[in-house]
Parts: structure tokens; C-alpha cells; sequence
């Protein structure tokens, strides 16, 4: 498992099952898709799925959000691109790239309980990032199973 997680050399060899390279490439796309998004469109993705009151704020305070939201989700796309990469080209990744994205995605949920944002109503990204959240322990928990080096003929 440590072997899996911290491999040696970062290479295109991948021993666990095709399954968690799918849904690594599903995340990254899904995550390229919301950050491009957010950096774009930050106002209406503030707004709408966040549901941040970004009229409440005068101007120049709801501007600052909006440029915080978009430099943040730069990092996200950078996280993401390096995502795809594994899944094309740095396979022995995987797993390492799963549990940087759960640890991300963990660590902004634990300083969001001590930080909370004030949010107008039910924000529709939880659910994305629920679904997220699913798909990367899924992701990890089958990265981590090594498929055996020899199958038997006719599978």
C-alpha cells in the first residue's frame, strides 16, 4: 500500500484496476470543468452554487471575493490538470494523486467548519462535492488494490 501511494519512480506502470483511472479522469475533468468555471463565471458561481450574497457586499468587497474565488480556483485546475496527467501519461500516480485531492478537498471542509462563509440559502455545489467526495475514496480504495502480475489465459 505505502509502495502504492509513494511509488519510487513516476512512471506510466499501473498495477491496480482500470476502473480507478476512469474515475481519477472523471474527477479531473469534473474539477477542470468548475475551475475553469469559477475563474470565468465567478460571479454567477459565487452567487448561484456557492450561494454566496455577493449583492449584500459593497463593490469593491464583493470584487476582492470574486478574485480570491478565481485565484483559487486556479490551484484547482492545477490540481486537476496534474490529475490528467497521471491518468495519460504518470500512471504509478494514481493513488498519490487521489489522496492529494481527498486531502485537499478534507482540509478545505475542516477549515470551512472553524471559518465558515456566510452563504444565502442552500448552496448546490455541496451535492457536486459530495458526489466528488464519493468518487475520490472510491478512487483510492480501489487504486490501492494491486491487480496479480499474471492472469490466466482467456481474460
Amino acid at each position: 500500500m505505502f509502495e502504492s501511494l509513494f511509488p519510487r519512480t513516476i512512471d506510466n506502470s499501473y498495477r491496480g484496476p482500470k476502473a480507478a483511472l476512469w474515475i481519477l479522469g472523471v474527477v479531473a475533468a469534473i474539477k477542470i470543468a468548475m475551475s475553469l468555471n469559477s475563474i470565468f463565471n465567478g460571479f454567477f458561481v459565487l452567487t448561484s452554487a456557492d450561494g454566496v450574497p455577493l449583492p449584500a457586499y459593497p463593490p469593491d468587497a464583493a470584487q476582492s471575493l470574486i478574485a480570491i474565488f478565481a485565484m483559487w480556483a486556479w490551484g484547482h485546475l492545477l490540481f486537476a490538470l496534474l490529475a490528467l496527467m497521471a491518468v495519460v501519461r504518470y500512471r504509478s500516480m494514481t493513488s498519490l494523486m487521489f489522496m492529494l485531492l481527498l486531502a485537499e478537498h478534507l482540509g478545505r471542509k475542516l477549515i470551512l467548519f472553524y471559518l465558515p462563509i456566510v452563504r444565502s440559502g442552500n448552496a448546490a455545489a455541496s451535492y457536486v462535492n459530495y458526489a466528488l467526495l464519493a468518487l475520490m475514496v472510491a478512487g483510492l480504495l480501489l487504486s490501492l488494490r494491486q491487480r496479480s502480475a499474471t492472469r490466466p489465459a482467456g481474460t
